[in-house]
């Protein structure tokens, strides 16, 4: 088992938080199993004792026992599944809360790569897998320790020798069966894990691009990927069948050796009158009734790779003792606002260690209440800046502040009141217009949000629709076209009321006069508000106060000045020491 540390860190974290329950559960459980191995021991004995005609009178004792280890076992049995579920769920409440609390802390970029479907994975099966970690990983081997020593020990109370056999024989099966399945399937619970996530992934992706497979004759290839994918987990599947199988395997071997292990030294005890016929049966039987108590030991070894597997990609989304995720430490001071309304020095950012930089050198800054434009080649890193500065990415070099504070000191919150985004592809949630549109602003009126809607050109289609703002979107907003999902967007992000927004081809997908319109408003905003849009379209570039064109590689240029801006401008306080906008050539201010 690999990486096991983390993973059990976390269990153990999570188990300490109801500890007191999840113990009161184990002594249940071993109470339970010892009414069993008493009810087989006195019920041999009454049988045997009634076979050789014993007085009624002599067998009272035994047939109340019989009727009390009965009683016994079932109502402890119930008693021990309502602690160990109520612990287990109350666990299971407060981890789906506490990846909850992760996933918002998380930013955008940290679930966009990951995938909805590994994203599901994790808050859904992942978790389930955990409901059974104590039920199935932690209480079989201390129950079954508590019953090979409890049963060794009534079995000394006859003879030393039968105590220390039966502790030897049962010694086997309690180290043997599980060492066994481990050995067979390490690393087999951790790779089913992986491959049904790998599945999940693989069907939320079918089911969201069915249409384009059907359209494009990819669904037979989409098919054998996941045919490949439900192989991967097969396999795991069988290999912990296989080795489950092995592991009982040693609990039946191991009742098959107690008599063997045991008969000749009880019968050499009957044979010196130390024990009776009876007692004989008895001395055989309660080992063998112990065994019930080994019967969990190779299943908890299995359950335990998938927990631990399970332990730490949810502790990958950031789930830690409790349900808390990790935080930093970050300012709240909102600042005076200065001059620049964002600034870039020397900006690096790539996605990944192996991977090229998407920005390199990236220097450029925009006045507050400016109506920037910026454009360039794909591929040269616009949509990525916009992204930073709305979710301060990890992992970027050089300075990137908003406002005068460098992004990475800005709480989510913060953030969320300074910046608002609109990306290329705005998610609209399965629910109705107002609700859509108030996820910016919980308590906007009905005029707030057509004053909103009438900035974004909304206000005829909206006219248009069955119920108005309680019209359904439906799921994605699939009902919609792409540029009435873009302009939704838009109007949702315009009740943010932030100073600073930052649009991403925002109306690729309207038509000249619906485009006009939009950006008669947007260019009204300023200067009160500052707006970055990436756009390729002219009639944006031709109302942009400065327009900046980014380069493959990470260059920027201006290209056109705007008259007041033909003149040097100072930088700002701390930058770029002894130097000027024009001895930096990738360095511009509007």
């Amino acid at each position: 088992m690999q990486d096991t540390g983390s993973g059990m860190g976390l269990l153990w974290s999570w188990m300490r938080v109801t500890w007191p329950r999840l113990a009161v559960a184990a002594l249940l459980g071993t109470l339970t199993i010892a009414s069993s191995v008493a009810l087989t021991a006195v019920s041999a004995g009454l049988i045997c004792h009634a076979a050789l005609r014993v007085p009624l009178a002599e067998l009272q004792l035994a047939i109340v026992g019989v009727r009390f280890f009965g009683l016994c076992r079932a109502g402890l049995r119930y008693l021990e599944r309502l602690v160990s579920h109520s612990a287990t769920f109350a666990l299971l409440a407060k981890m789906r809360t506490g990846c909850y609390r992760a996933l918002e802390a998380m930013r955008p970029a940290q679930l966009r790569s990951l995938g909805r479907g590994d994203v599901l994975s994790r808050v859904v099966s992942d978790v389930e897998t955990l409901e059974h970690f104590y039920l199935r990983v932690v209480a079989p081997p201390v129950i079954a320790l508590a019953i090979t020593l409890l049963t060794s020990a009534l079995l000394a109370g006859w003879s030393p020798a039968l105590g220390l056999r039966s502790l030897a024989v049962l010694g086997v099966g309690l180290v043997l069966a599980p060492l066994l399945t481990w050995r067979l399937s390490r690393g087999a619970g951790a790779a089913e894990v992986q491959a049904r996530a790998s599945l999940k992934a693989a069907w939320v992706d079918t089911l969201q691009g069915a249409g384009d497979l059907l359209l494009l004759g990819a669904q037979e290839r989409m098919r054998a990927r996941t045919g490949q994918e439900l192989k991967r987990v097969q396999a795991a599947q069988s290999r912990i069948a296989s080795a489950e199988g092995a592991g009982n395997a040693v609990g039946v071997l191991v009742g098959g050796l107690i008599p063997l292990v045991l008969l000749p030294v009880a019968l050499d005890l009957v044979r010196r009158g130390d024990l009776g016929v009876a007692d004989l049966v008895m001395m055989v039987l309660v080992p063998i009734a112990a065994l019930e108590a080994l019967a969990g030991l190779p299943l908890a070894v299995q359950s335990l790779g998938h927990s631990l597997a399970a332990a730490r990609r949810l502790q990958a989304l950031g789930l830690g003792a409790g349900g808390a995720e990790a935080e930093r430490t970050l300012t709240h001071a909102e600042g005076a606002p200065g001059p620049f309304a964002l600034e870039a020095c020397e900006l690096r950012f790539r996605y990944d260690a192996e991977q090229p930089w998407v920005l390199e050198g990236t220097s450029f800054a925009v006045r507050t209440g400016t109506f920037a434009v910026l454009t360039g080649e794909s591929g040269a890193g616009k949509s990525t800046l916009l992204h930073l500065l709305a979710e301060a990415q990890a992992g970027h070099e050089g300075e990137l502040q908003l406002a005068g504070q460098d992004v990475r000191d800005l709480d989510e919150e913060t953030r969320r009141r300074k910046v608002a985004l609109v990306t290329q592809s705005p998610h609209l949630f399965n629910a109705t217009l107002r609700d859509n549109l108030r996820l910016a602003r919980p308590g906007a009126t009905d005029a707030e949000l057509h004053r909103a809607a009438d900035a974004a050109c909304l206000t005829g289609w909206i006219a248009s629709l069955p119920d108005g703002l309680d019209s359904w979107m439906g799921e994605e907003g699939l009902r919609l076209s792409g540029g009435e999902r873009q302009r939704v967007a838009l109007a949702r992000a315009l009740l943010q009321d932030t100073p600073l927004l930052l649009l991403d081809e925002p109306t690729a997908e309207l038509d000249t006069e619906t485009e006009q319109h939009v950006l008669a408003h947007l260019k009204a905003l300023c200067p009160q508000r500052t707006v970055l849009m990436v756009t390729h379209r002219p009639a944006a570039l031709a109302c942009a106060d400065v327009t900046f064109r980014m380069e493959l590689g990470g260059g920027v240029r201006m290209d056109c000045l705007p008259v007041e801006s033909h003149r040097p401008l100072e930088d700002p306080p701390g930058r770029h020491e002894g130097a000027t906008p024009r001895q930096s050539p990738r360095t511009f201010y509007s």
